[in-house]
């Protein structure tokens, strides 16, 4: 950023320092003794966060939980767990209240209909030592008394998440009764978020745009676009422009347009995100009729259990 020095251009023009006066005084005098400080309850610091709205430059965290963490709830039926992992991810941004020395953070989007939660600490004791425990509530407490007094509240506090950390919670136990932190759960800042997605962009960059190697370019001569070359018929079929005719035989291919494809339903499948595969499965089909009827042939003769495409 151009920044000016105002003092180097003063000089250039001949500046010449007056003489030596007392500087006036620019600040009112500081009153001695420190002075009184308001305290705050918990019923007004309850009303500053629920007022605190979200803003560009304020700081925000990331709750993220892995896919096949999330998929076993689905594939489980279980709702409650479900509801639970969705009010728990997400971005939590500083509403600007402290409790107990510690920023209270709070969803940053929410829903038409559905409630805030926060992530804010508790003093907490163990073993005669004092120490931060971090909640995500839909209500705030800053003791046990206040949380007991919360649990008589017409609905009581639904807390979804429990753990420790210095300026926000870090090890997760999800549910929040659970005594072995959740490894499938993580929490960082906005700002490492973007750098991971930075390099993970950075990774697929290089990996799409490096050069081939050897087998890559043995797998691609053996693939060819099935939208390109249809069993012989029709047009390919005619003499001179395809497989059935005389002429240059790669004229009517075009090799290599389905490894890409088939690297996304992969990728799909090894994380174990059935709902992305199956959307791929039906895009390629619908996408090419040839595709189509051999899918359909090996379907109606698969014993497969799923009904799907895998």
């Amino acid at each position: 950023m151009y920044k000016r020095d105002l003092c180097a251009e003063l000089n250039e023009q001949g500046y010449e320092p007056a003489p030596s006066c007392k500087a006036p005084r620019m600040m009112p005098p500081v009153p001695k003794g420190r002075p009184p400080q308001p305290v705050a309850t918990i019923d007004s610091i309850r009303s500053e966060v629920g007022l605190a709205q979200h803003w560009e430059l304020d700081a925000v965290i990331c709750i993220k939980a892995d896919d096949a963490f999330c998929n076993e709830f689905i594939l489980n039926k279980d709702m409650t767990n479900c509801a639970d992992i969705t009010a728990l991810c997400g971005f939590f941004f500083d509403s600007g209240v402290k409790l107990n020395g510690c920023r209270v953070w709070k969803t940053c989007f929410v829903a038409e209909g559905e409630l805030s939660y926060y992530m804010f600490a508790v003093m907490d004791t163990h073993k005669g030592k004092p120490f931060l425990s971090w909640y995500v509530s839909d209500q705030l407490w800053s003791c046990e008394k206040e949380k007991t007094l919360c649990n008589k509240n017409d609905p009581p506090p639904h807390i979804v998440a429990w753990g420790t950390g210095a300026h926000y919670m870090v090890q997760c136990h999800f549910p929040y009764w659970s005594k072995k932190q959740c490894p499938q759960i993580s929490i960082c800042s906005l700002w490492d978020q973007a750098l991971k997605t930075s390099e993970q962009l950075d990774q697929l960059i290089a990996e799409y745009g490096a050069p081939p190697t050897e087998l890559q370019l043995a797998e691609n001569d053996e693939v060819v676009d099935l939208e390109q070359v249809d069993s012989g018929k029709g047009k390919q079929g005619d003499k001179g422009k395809g497989f059935g005719g005389k002429g240059k035989h790669n004229e009517a291919t075009h090799r290599g347009g389905w490894l890409p494809k088939m690297a996304k339903l992969c990728v799909a499948v090894l994380d174990q995100n059935f709902g992305r595969a199956n959307q791929l499965a039906n895009q390629f089909c619908e996408n090419s009729h040839t595709l189509t009827s051999i899918v359909e042939k090996r379907h109606g003769s698969s014993s497969s259990s799923h009904g799907g495409w895998w």
